[in-house]
Order: C-alpha cells, then sequence, then structure tokens
C-alpha cells in the first residue's frame, strides 16, 4: 500500500473512531465517516469491505497504537497461574488507557448487532475468546485448571472482573496505583484459586 493509501485509510479509520466512540455503531452511517474523513463515500468500500469491518478495524487501532499492548506473554505462558497474572495485568492496565475502547465496548453490548461487532480484523497471535479458551483447556488436560470447569465459564468470570473498576465511568475507580495493585494482585490470587485443579 503506498503512503497516500495509507494516509486516507488513516483519516478513515480516524474519523470513525471519533464518530464510532460517541455514537455507537448504529449511530454513525457511512456517509458521516465519509463528510468527517473528507472523502467520498465509494472510497470508504475501498478500502473496507463494510461498516462492520471498519467498527473492527477500528477497535484493531486501539490495540496497535499501545505498545505494552501484546498477547505474546499471556498466549506463552508457562503455567496457569502465570497465564491468569499476565491477562489481568495486560487487560487491565489496556481498558486504563483506552477509555474509548471502553466506550466502543459499552456500545457494542447495548447495540442490536449480535455477535458480527465481535473481535477485531486481524486476530492472528491475538487473545481471541477462542485461542484463551484453547489456553485453558490446555491447562486442564495438563492437571492444573479444574476439569469440571467450562474453558468459556472461566473466561467470562476473568473478563467480568477484570473489567468491574471501569464498568459505572469507562475510568479506573481505583484511586491510586497503590489500590490497582492491590486489586490484581487479590484478583490474581483469587483467580488461581477458584479455578485451579
Amino acid at each position: 500500500m503506498n503512503t497516500q493509501n495509507l494516509c486516507t485509510k488513516q483519516k478513515i479509520i480516524a474519523a470513525a473512531k471519533k464518530l464510532f466512540v460517541a455514537g455507537g455503531y448504529n449511530g454513525t452511517s457511512i456517509r458521516d465517516i465519509a463528510k468527517a474523513s473528507d472523502v467520498q463515500t465509494s472510497l470508504i468500500y475501498h478500502y473496507f469491505q463494510n461498516k462492520t469491518c471498519l467498527w473492527k478495524h477500528v477497535k484493531e487501532s486501539f490495540i496497535a497504537q499501545n505498545d505494552n499492548f501484546s498477547f505474546s506473554p499471556i498466549m506463552e505462558a508457562p503455567s496457569f497461574e502465570d497465564f491468569i497474572a499476565e491477562l489481568v495485568s495486560i487487560r487491565f492496565n489496556f481498558f486504563k488507557q483506552n477509555h474509548d475502547m471502553l466506550r466502543m465496548l459499552d456500545w457494542q453490548r447495548l447495540e442490536d448487532q449480535g455477535e458480527k461487532l465481535i473481535g477485531v480484523t486481524n486476530s492472528k497471535n491475538l487473545g481471541t475468546w477462542e485461542n484463551l479458551e484453547k489456553k485453558i483447556y490446555q491447562f486442564q488436560t495438563e492437571g492444573s485448571v479444574n476439569r469440571d470447569l467450562s474453558p468459556r465459564h472461566i473466561l467470562f468470570m476473568l473478563s467480568g472482573a477484570i473489567f468491574g473498576p471501569f464498568l459505572r465511568t469507562g475510568f479506573s475507580e481505583l484511586p491510586s496505583k497503590e489500590e490497582e495493585g492491590k486489586y490484581i494482585n487479590m484478583l490474581v490470587k483469587s483467580l488461581i484459586s477458584a479455578f485451579k485443579a
């Protein structure tokens, strides 16, 4: 992709990001995005298959702009304890630094689009829901996680607990780094204890 094409694509994503955060998926049209990015509507479809694809690219752009957000330590964790510690720490810090992403996730839960808005376009090497389930199942087959528990249910609990401090306002309700550290520590210990074989 040449420089001009890359700039146009980035302009579209930047405009879509602002509009999606403010109005959600249903409240934002391709025409709105074209106007805000100062490009022709047809040009958006040149870069993105549809609005859903653009929504996922916008979410992916939050991940791309965050240097500290890597799923490698999670997916390569040698033990269940390390897996939980990495997952909680990385996701908590990501949400803390990306309030606009939290707004998009709020919209995503409220929209009537169902599963089609979930995820990102390029999930290779990412801790997708399916990849995380497989990793938990791996720990179950190794005997470090209770086999009676569903990997999906474990992820529901993990996600809810990580997201908890951001739920009411979209900002961390833990007033200091010390409080954040205590919460993360308590969370990791509690989750490990709850799921161990």
